[in-house]
């Protein structure tokens, strides 16, 4: 699995790019998800 990260400060956001298997990459970006979630 490879992941490559991005992350613009100025404008408050990231970009994270996942090359992998694809149970592995799935796992990743539920991961990434929960992570990341923002309250409305």
């Amino acid at each position: 699995m490879r992941v490559e990260t991005v992350h613009d400060a100025e404008r408050a956001e990231a970009k994270i790019i996942v090359i992998g298997g694809v149970a592995d990459t799935a796992e990743l970006l539920r991961l990434v998800a929960l992570l990341t979630d923002q309250p409305d």
